[in-house]
């Protein structure tokens, strides 16, 4: 588990919600990426280089075991010699070559702003910067390590994002590079993410309720992803809900739920075309829609300044990830998984019994057509008529 119930970072949280409030929107455009930048500026970097990308930093980051492993994959090089990093295969497609465990030498524990800062970093780099294939890797360390410095108590050190590269490159190359995110950056580092915006949607959308009822009984305070729940399951299969009904009943699986999802969204390069509030607000309706609630709530509305019509076309497209990113049945004859399927690392951490094993959960029926029909309480609680979920 990350450090997320300290008190240092519960008061932490606290002030960054109250600050909420008062965040002028010009703030997020401001600091916001390009949303067509693989178009308008790369030339050798893709929409797919770029998930493979974030999908490796979401492995490094959450590998919080005693003694953490990450999985060996190969890389083709130009000259076609394969060699051994620990990003997988940018390139070319070749086999997976069997995986051995590499013991790390000090474990990150990074906290989850940390994820998402550097992943907004990189994107803001990648729209003023043209960046060769081979060296995406290093602006992923270098983001990584300048949003660490900024969210970290203690930041990992430059030698030990060499060790997770298996030395492809040296630690003054490491150094340059977190010169130039930080000369692309302006040294505008302070910029909200969907995390930022996380935390007080899910608590907004609890106060909603609407949750069907269940036999556990159990009422969950919800958390930072999987909170203090995480003590509540013991097995590989998804804890059932808290309570529920029209009451204002919670399901503890929302928290971790809604992070899982909106931690989905950061593999998707099309999520750039929206604020971060607007995915967050549509992560946490696509959790409660999951969870078998109505997307959408006056509570949820009022934290997020909005209403249905704004969040769902990424409501939409996240609802495809989620359902992209659920395990195949063994007797499935698909012959091309999703994008969300071929990068694990979010669904693989979402599988653990400390996130709920969210990323287990059945997928849901197709949103409502008529964005009326999200309010909780009214009469579009059902999964009758349903919308394409098509990106819009």
């Amino acid at each position: 588990m990350e450090r997320e119930g300290s008190r240092l970072t519960q008061t932490t949280h606290a002030a960054g919600e109250f600050l909420l409030t008062s965040l002028p929107p010009s703030l997020q455009k401001r600091c916001r990426p390009t949303p067509s930048y693989i178009e308008a500026v790369q030339t050798e970097v893709n929409a797919t280089m770029r998930g493979i990308l974030v999908d490796w930093l979401v492995e490094v980051r959450s590998r919080e075991r005693e003694r953490g492993d990450i999985k060996t994959r190969s890389l083709c090089s130009k000259n076609g010699a394969r060699k051994t990093t620990r990003l997988p295969h940018l390139i070319c497609h070749p086999p997976r070559l069997p995986s051995h465990s590499l013991k790390v030498a000090a474990e990150f524990r990074l906290v989850s702003d940390t994820l998402y800062a550097a992943v907004a970093f990189v994107d803001r780099v990648l729209s003023v910067r043209r960046v060769e294939r081979p060296r995406l890797q290093l602006v992923g360390v270098a983001a990584t390590l300048v949003a660490a410095k900024y969210e970290e108590i203690y930041a990992p050190s430059p030698d030990e994002f060499v060790y997770i590269t298996d030395g492809t490159y040296t630690r003054a190359e490491v150094l340059a590079a977190e010169t130039d995110v930080l000369a692309a950056l302006d040294f505008d580092l302070s910029a909200p993410t969907a995390k930022t915006f996380l935390r007080r949607f899910v608590k907004a959308a609890a106060a909603d309720g609407g949750f069907p009822r269940s036999d556990a009984g159990v009422v969950g305070a919800g958390g930072e992803e999987g909170g203090a729940a995480a003590t509540a399951a013991s097995s590989s299969q998804p804890a059932p809900a808290s309570r529920g009904g029209g009451d204002g009943g919670y399901d503890r699986r929302l928290a971790p739920l809604a992070a899982y999802v909106c931690e989905l969204a950061l593999l998707e390069y099309a999520c750039l075309q929206w604020r971060p509030s607007t995915v967050a607000a549509a992560a946490v309706a696509v959790a409660r829609w999951t969870l078998g609630a109505a997307p959408w709530g006056p509570a949820l509305g009022r934290a997020a300044r909005t209403g249905p019509a704004g969040v769902a076309a990424p409501a939409a497209l996240l609802l495809a990830a989620l359902a992209g990113s659920a395990p195949a049945p063994a007797a499935s004859t698909s012959a091309a998984p999703g994008a969300a399927a071929a990068l694990p690392a979010v669904r693989d951490k979402y599988a653990q019994p400390q996130y709920l094993c969210v990323a287990g959960l059945a997928g849901p029926g197709l949103l409502p057509v008529d964005v009326e029909d999200w309010w909780a309480g009214g009469g579009g609680g059902g999964r009758a008529g349903s919308a394409s979920p098509a990106a819009a």
